[in-house]
Protein backbone atom coordinates (compact mmCIF):
# COMPACT_ATOMS: atom_id res chain seq x y z
CA UNK A 1 0.00 0.00 0.00
CA UNK A 2 1.54 3.16 -0.86
CA UNK A 3 1.31 5.79 1.44
CA UNK A 4 0.82 9.89 0.60
CA UNK A 5 2.77 11.67 3.62
CA UNK A 6 1.52 15.47 2.06
CA UNK A 7 -2.17 14.12 2.99
CA UNK A 8 -3.62 15.09 5.75
CA UNK A 9 -5.37 12.76 7.83
CA UNK A 10 -7.59 13.46 11.32
CA UNK A 11 -8.59 10.05 13.69
CA UNK A 12 -12.00 10.60 15.53
CA UNK A 13 -11.98 8.15 18.10
CA UNK A 14 -15.95 8.40 19.33
CA UNK A 15 -18.30 7.20 22.36
CA UNK A 16 -16.17 9.37 25.04
CA UNK A 17 -18.27 12.61 27.27
CA UNK A 18 -17.79 15.70 26.02
CA UNK A 19 -17.14 17.74 28.99
CA UNK A 20 -15.24 21.55 29.16
CA UNK A 21 -15.20 25.00 28.30
CA UNK A 22 -14.94 27.39 25.21
CA UNK A 23 -14.67 30.80 24.91
CA UNK A 24 -15.95 31.78 22.13
CA UNK A 25 -14.48 35.28 20.06
CA UNK A 26 -16.60 37.92 19.06
CA UNK A 27 -17.82 37.90 14.97
CA UNK A 28 -15.99 39.92 12.89
CA UNK A 29 -19.19 40.34 10.20
CA UNK A 30 -20.81 41.67 13.34
CA UNK A 31 -18.12 43.84 14.71
CA UNK A 32 -17.29 46.00 11.53
CA UNK A 33 -20.53 47.27 10.86
CA UNK A 34 -21.25 48.16 14.23
CA UNK A 35 -17.44 50.19 13.84
CA UNK A 36 -18.70 52.04 11.17
CA UNK A 37 -21.98 52.99 12.62
CA UNK A 38 -19.89 54.68 15.11
CA UNK A 39 -19.30 57.21 12.48
CA UNK A 40 -23.29 58.10 13.26
CA UNK A 41 -22.98 58.99 16.75
CA UNK A 42 -21.55 61.68 18.87
CA UNK A 43 -19.85 60.91 21.75
CA UNK A 44 -17.87 58.21 23.70
CA UNK A 45 -18.40 54.38 23.32
CA UNK A 46 -16.50 51.17 24.43
CA UNK A 47 -17.32 48.07 22.09
CA UNK A 48 -16.38 44.54 24.13
CA UNK A 49 -15.79 41.68 22.43
CA UNK A 50 -14.13 42.72 19.35
CA UNK A 51 -11.60 39.74 17.62
CA UNK A 52 -7.98 41.28 16.99
CA UNK A 53 -8.10 40.47 13.69
CA UNK A 54 -6.31 42.33 10.58
CA UNK A 55 -10.22 43.62 8.83
CA UNK A 56 -10.62 44.93 12.53
CA UNK A 57 -7.62 47.08 12.42
CA UNK A 58 -8.38 48.63 8.45
CA UNK A 59 -11.71 49.50 9.83
CA UNK A 60 -9.82 51.46 12.83
CA UNK A 61 -7.41 52.92 10.98
CA UNK A 62 -10.32 53.98 8.38
CA UNK A 63 -12.33 55.46 11.24
CA UNK A 64 -9.35 57.70 12.57
CA UNK A 65 -8.85 58.63 8.68
CA UNK A 66 -12.54 60.07 8.77
CA UNK A 67 -11.60 62.08 12.27
CA UNK A 68 -12.98 59.96 14.63
CA UNK A 69 -11.04 58.48 17.31
CA UNK A 70 -10.68 54.40 17.63
CA UNK A 71 -8.12 52.40 19.80
CA UNK A 72 -7.91 48.46 21.42
CA UNK A 73 -8.16 49.31 25.07
CA UNK A 74 -7.42 45.63 25.52
CA UNK A 75 -7.01 42.55 23.52
CA UNK A 76 -10.44 42.41 22.84
CA UNK A 77 -12.34 46.12 23.94
CA UNK A 78 -12.44 49.01 20.97
CA UNK A 79 -12.88 52.57 22.60
CA UNK A 80 -14.63 55.11 20.33
CA UNK A 81 -14.18 58.96 20.45
CA UNK A 82 -16.71 60.94 18.09
CA UNK A 83 -15.97 64.41 19.02
CA UNK A 84 -15.05 66.39 15.79
CA UNK A 85 -16.41 66.98 12.25
CA UNK A 86 -16.01 63.40 10.29
CA UNK A 87 -14.46 63.93 7.09
CA UNK A 88 -16.60 62.85 4.22
CA UNK A 89 -13.84 61.37 1.97
CA UNK A 90 -12.42 58.05 2.51
CA UNK A 91 -8.88 56.85 1.46
CA UNK A 92 -8.97 54.73 -1.34
CA UNK A 93 -6.26 52.24 0.26
CA UNK A 94 -8.37 51.08 2.92
CA UNK A 95 -11.27 50.72 1.02
CA UNK A 96 -9.72 48.89 -2.11
CA UNK A 97 -7.92 46.60 1.01
CA UNK A 98 -11.19 45.27 2.48
CA UNK A 99 -14.61 45.38 0.43
CA UNK A 100 -16.21 45.44 4.24
CA UNK A 101 -15.01 49.48 4.49
CA UNK A 102 -17.10 50.87 1.85
CA UNK A 103 -19.93 49.92 4.94
CA UNK A 104 -18.62 53.90 5.76
CA UNK A 105 -20.90 55.19 3.21
CA UNK A 106 -23.90 54.94 4.83
CA UNK A 107 -23.16 56.68 7.39
CA UNK A 108 -20.70 59.17 6.60
CA UNK A 109 -23.77 60.18 4.19
CA UNK A 110 -26.33 60.47 7.09
CA UNK A 111 -23.83 62.31 9.20
CA UNK A 112 -22.19 64.44 6.72
CA UNK A 113 -24.55 64.78 3.34
CA UNK A 114 -21.90 63.99 1.67
CA UNK A 115 -19.73 60.88 0.78
CA UNK A 116 -16.75 60.29 -1.14
CA UNK A 117 -16.01 56.19 -1.05
CA UNK A 118 -13.60 54.64 -3.40
CA UNK A 119 -15.18 51.29 -4.95
CA UNK A 120 -13.86 48.27 -3.54
CA UNK A 121 -11.58 46.40 -4.47
CA UNK A 122 -11.87 48.00 -7.64
CA UNK A 123 -15.09 45.94 -8.33
CA UNK A 124 -17.86 46.66 -11.17
CA UNK A 125 -21.16 47.87 -10.19
CA UNK A 126 -23.63 44.76 -10.66
CA UNK A 127 -20.41 42.26 -9.81
CA UNK A 128 -21.59 42.00 -6.15
CA UNK A 129 -24.98 43.33 -4.71
CA UNK A 130 -23.06 46.88 -4.34
CA UNK A 131 -25.60 48.29 -6.58
CA UNK A 132 -27.83 47.55 -3.86
CA UNK A 133 -26.50 50.19 -1.79
CA UNK A 134 -26.48 52.68 -4.49
CA UNK A 135 -30.37 51.36 -5.03
CA UNK A 136 -31.05 51.69 -1.18
CA UNK A 137 -29.10 55.39 -0.92
CA UNK A 138 -31.35 56.82 -4.01
CA UNK A 139 -34.68 55.75 -2.46
CA UNK A 140 -33.65 57.70 0.73
CA UNK A 141 -33.08 61.27 -1.16
CA UNK A 142 -29.28 60.76 -2.39
CA UNK A 143 -27.80 61.92 -5.42
CA UNK A 144 -25.17 59.24 -6.93
CA UNK A 145 -22.49 59.50 -9.13
CA UNK A 146 -19.93 57.55 -10.07
CA UNK A 147 -16.99 58.23 -11.86
CA UNK A 148 -13.11 57.24 -11.86
CA UNK A 149 -13.53 54.41 -9.54
CA UNK A 150 -15.27 56.77 -6.65
CA UNK A 151 -18.75 56.47 -6.09
CA UNK A 152 -20.08 60.20 -4.99
CA UNK A 153 -22.83 60.55 -2.54
CA UNK A 154 -24.93 63.78 -1.91
CA UNK A 155 -28.33 65.00 -0.15
CA UNK A 156 -29.78 67.78 1.65
CA UNK A 157 -31.86 65.81 4.03
CA UNK A 158 -32.27 62.03 3.96
CA UNK A 159 -35.93 60.83 3.41
CA UNK A 160 -37.25 57.96 4.71
CA UNK A 161 -39.01 55.42 2.21
CA UNK A 162 -39.91 51.97 1.24
CA UNK A 163 -36.89 49.65 -0.08
CA UNK A 164 -37.12 46.35 -1.91
CA UNK A 165 -34.09 44.55 -2.45
CA UNK A 166 -33.37 42.17 -5.42
CA UNK A 167 -31.29 40.24 -3.11
CA UNK A 168 -31.14 39.80 0.44
CA UNK A 169 -27.49 41.59 0.53
CA UNK A 170 -25.81 41.45 4.16
CA UNK A 171 -23.84 44.67 3.49
CA UNK A 172 -26.78 46.37 1.88
CA UNK A 173 -29.26 45.64 4.18
CA UNK A 174 -26.99 46.93 6.81
CA UNK A 175 -25.46 50.30 5.01
CA UNK A 176 -29.11 50.95 4.44
CA UNK A 177 -30.05 50.20 8.35
CA UNK A 178 -27.24 52.64 9.39
CA UNK A 179 -27.70 55.46 6.91
CA UNK A 180 -31.84 55.53 7.81
CA UNK A 181 -31.26 55.91 11.19
CA UNK A 182 -30.64 59.53 10.81
CA UNK A 183 -33.24 59.50 7.42
CA UNK A 184 -36.41 61.51 8.68
CA UNK A 185 -39.40 59.91 8.41
CA UNK A 186 -40.00 55.66 8.45
CA UNK A 187 -37.70 53.41 6.12
CA UNK A 188 -39.29 50.09 5.24
CA UNK A 189 -36.50 47.61 4.57
CA UNK A 190 -37.92 44.74 2.41
CA UNK A 191 -35.82 41.17 0.98
CA UNK A 192 -33.53 42.54 3.95
CA UNK A 193 -31.15 39.86 4.92
CA UNK A 194 -31.71 38.20 8.27
CA UNK A 195 -27.95 36.66 9.52
CA UNK A 196 -26.92 37.03 12.93
CA UNK A 197 -24.67 40.74 12.55
CA UNK A 198 -28.36 42.28 10.66
CA UNK A 199 -29.50 41.83 14.41
CA UNK A 200 -26.71 42.77 16.26
CA UNK A 201 -25.81 45.70 14.30
CA UNK A 202 -29.92 46.36 15.23
CA UNK A 203 -29.26 45.89 18.41
CA UNK A 204 -25.94 48.15 18.72
CA UNK A 205 -28.26 51.10 16.64
CA UNK A 206 -30.84 50.34 19.08
CA UNK A 207 -29.06 50.79 21.66
CA UNK A 208 -27.59 54.06 20.66
CA UNK A 209 -31.47 55.36 20.25
CA UNK A 210 -32.74 54.16 17.62
CA UNK A 211 -35.92 52.63 16.66
CA UNK A 212 -35.44 49.79 14.83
Amino acid sequence: MSVNHNEVRVLIEGGKPLKGQVKTSGAKNAALPILAACILLDGHYEISNVPPLSDIQIMIRMLKSLNVRAEYHDPETVKIWNTKHIRPIAPYDLVTSMRASFFVAGPILAKTGYAKVPLPGGCAIGSRPLDLHLKGFKALGADVNIQHGFVELKVNKLTGNRIYLDFPSVGATENIMMAACLAEGVTLLENAAKEPEIEDLGNFLNASGADI
